[in-house]
C-alpha cells in the first residue's frame, strides 16, 4: 500500500490475534530495519497491548510478546533480521506458526528462502509495505508467485484518515503515473528499478507501437 493506512497498526492486530487464539504458538515479527521494528512495528504492539482487555494474560517484553502464564513455550518474538543470522527465522517449532514482515520489500531475499523452508507445520505469514522495489521476493508476491498469496492493495487516497492535501502535493510535483506517487501513494511498484536506466512502460510502450 501507499503511506499512512495503518499497516503498523494491522500487524499489531494480527499479532495479538494470533497469540490470544493459538494456544503454544511460535511466531517471528521482523522489519526491513531494526530500528523499525524496535521504534515503529513493536511500539506500536505496546499501544494495543496496553488497551486491551487481556492485558494480563499475555507479557509485553521489548523483544517478545508471550503468554503470562506459559513460559518460552507460547511466544511471538521481535527478531531484526541478517542474512548472517538467518537461523532465527529457521527455527520455528509449532502446530502452527507466526511469521510477520514489516516494509517487505527491503527485507533480503535469503530471508524469505528461509522462512519458506521453515513454515512445514501449519502458519500464516504476512508481508506488508510499501512496493519500493520492482523486483525482489516482495515485488513477486504480486507478479511471478502471485497465485500463492491472498494480495491486498490499498491506494492511500482511498484511506479517511490519510492526508489528502499533502498528497495532492505529491500529485501536482511529481505527477500520479510516477515512481514517487506509485510507491508511496497508489501501493504499485515502479516502472523503474534502480539501475534501470529505461522503464518497462516505455519498453511495452514501444512494443506494442
Amino acid at each position: 500500500s501507499g503511506h499512512g493506512i495503518g499497516k503498523t497498526a494491522f500487524i499489531s492486530w494480527v499479532t495479538k490475534w494470533w497469540a490470544f487464539t493459538r494456544p503454544m504458538t511460535r511466531g517471528v515479527v521482523t522489519a526491513n530495519t531494526k530500528n523499525q521494528l524496535s521504534t515503529k512495528t513493536w511500539r506500536e504492539l505496546s499501544k494495543w497491548h496496553t488497551m486491551a482487555l487481556d492485558k494480563p494474560l499475555f507479557d509485553y517484553q521489548l523483544t517478545s510478546y508471550k503468554s503470562a502464564t506459559v513460559d518460552n513455550d507460547w511466544v511471538i518474538d521481535a527478531v531484526p533480521w541478517s542474512e548472517h543470522r538467518s537461523e532465527a527465522f529457521a527455527g520455528l517449532h509449532a502446530d502452527e506458526v507466526l511469521v510477520v514482515f514489516d516494509e517487505a520489500s527491503l527485507i533480503s531475499d535469503k530471508i524469505w528462502e528461509v522462512v519458506e523452508g521453515a513454515l512445514t507445520t501449519r502458519g500464516l505469514w504476512i508481508v506488508c509495505g510499501n512496493p519500493t522495489r520492482k523486483d525482489g521476493r516482495f515485488a513477486q508476491c504480486f507478479g511471478k508467485f502471485r497465485h500463492r498469496w491472498i494480495r491486498l492493495s490499498v491506494d492511500s487516497r482511498d484511506v479517511r484518515m490519510t492526508n489528502k492535501q499533502r498528497i495532492q502535493q505529491w500529485a501536482e510535483d511529481w505527477g500520479v503515473d510516477s515512481d514517487f506517487f506509485k510507491v508511496r501513494v497508489r501501493g504499485l511498484p515502479p516502472s523503474a528499478s534502480s539501475l534501470q536506466l529505461i522503464s518497462e512502460s516505455l519498453v511495452d510502450g514501444a512494443i506494442n507501437r
